[in-house]
């Protein structure tokens, strides 16, 4: 078994009778018995005054058996190679930092090579179903097809190399209008087992910056519970609007209280407890502040703009019962979130514990943050 950081960018522009933009993908092994589930995903969404970037990594443990992703996309998406080195900062910049008594535990620009997806006419029609490209990135291929009916869609699919999951006509049916962009791994990425970078999708930003995530999509592949981070660097907060929601000084609550009834210190224990009391749906804020480009890593920096260095970090634990679309928009009544806790028993909230610790620190002392560049 080998462990793949396969990442994807998913769609961010207009469907047809949808005003929002819908991000999505599915992940499918390529032959029914291969033992792939989703670990994780992590995205990071960009916006700009015009544009949307969005870069998608997923973590995924396989037996080496060949998989792929299957995305519904706009008419026009530029795909491109992401960085891993913008995740790694991003990581470094925003994951939680927590203490508790006697104890210290975790919580929870620059692309490599693009090209253009031609989404103007069809180059092929077979059963229905549109070709409208075809290529390869790095350790990836890819094909561009659209088509109303799913059956046909999903016919083409097999037939093309793509496995498909069971249920899969249904997820094809709720996205009708949207073209698919499949992508799965290059035969050389097979056999050396290359690193696979993030991927990018660039695309128009919708009006009213109302980004839908259907992470139900995820549903034929998803362990128990799959973790989830979603950074957005914006021009401001960004939350999501359709699931409970806390911010990081909750789950240091939370801490607390395990504590104090003896139960075992582990945040994602504690945020799980969370999730089930808020009706199995629950996200939490873990970061959220502004990032000088100047400050930050050059690749993080790479990726941001004078329109484009808020950060935020959404993380949830999400049982597969409770996989659904996510409506991520802005959080206007949000102000900034440290990434530091400090927990202890009975004690006041984390940020209270910190600045606690901060005057007693002086006291004791005295004081001492591309589009497309070759045409498929």
């Amino acid at each position: 078994m080998r462990t793949a950081a396969l990442a994807f960018v998913t769609t961010l522009g207009l469907l047809a009778a949808a005003p929002t933009a819908r991000p999505c993908g599915v992940f499918v092994p390529d032959s029914e018995t291969a033992n792939v589930a989703i670990d994780a995903q992590r995205a990071l969404l960009v916006l700009h005054e015009r544009t949307v970037d969005m870069h998608l990594q997923l973590t995924a443990d396989t037996d080496g058996s060949d998989f792929a992703w299957l995305l519904p996309v706009p008419d026009e998406p530029g795909l491109a190679l992401g960085d891993q080195a913008v995740f790694d900062a991003l990581d470094d910049l925003t994951t939680p930092r927590v203490t508790a008594p006697a104890k210290d535990s975790g919580g929870g620009g620059g692309f490599c090579g693009s090209t253009a997806l031609d989404g103007g006419a069809a180059n092929g029609t077979t059963g229905g179903v549109q070709h409208f490209g075809s290529g390869e990135l790095g350790g990836y291929t890819w094909d561009l097809i659209g088509g109303t009916d799913a059956a046909a869609v999903t016919a083409w699919l097999t037939d093309h190399g793509y496995a498909v999951p069971s249920g899969f006509e249904t997820v094809v049916s709720a996205y009708t209008g949207a073209r698919w962009l499949a992508v799965k791994l290059s035969p050389s990425a097979l056999a050396v087992a290359l690193p696979l970078e993030p991927l990018v999708v660039t695309v128009p930003r919708p009006g009213d910056s109302r980004l839908l995530f259907p992470l139900g999509v995820s549903k034929p592949s998803a362990k128990a519970v799959t973790p989830l981070v979603i950074y957005t660097l914006a021009d401001q907060r960004y939350r999501v609007a359709n699931a409970a929601s806390a911010e990081l000084d909750d789950v240091g609550d939370e801490l607390r209280a395990r504590l104090d009834d003896g139960e075992s210190f582990e945040y994602e224990a504690a945020v799980d407890a969370m999730t089930e009391r808020g009706g199995g749906l629950l996200v939490v804020t873990e970061h959220a502040g502004h990032h000088d480009p100047a400050s930050v890593p050059a690749a993080l920096a790479a990726v941001m703009g004078s329109d484009a260095q808020y950060l935020t970090r959404l993380f949830a634990r999400v049982p597969a019962a409770s996989l659904q679309d996510l409506v991520i928009t802005f959080a206007f009544e949000g102000g900034d979130v440290e990434s530091t806790l400090i927990v202890d028993n009975g004690g006041p909230s984390g940020a209270m514990n910190l600045a606690w610790a901060l005057v007693g620190l002086l006291v004791g002392v005295l004081w001492v943050r591309p589009r497309a560049c070759a045409s498929a």
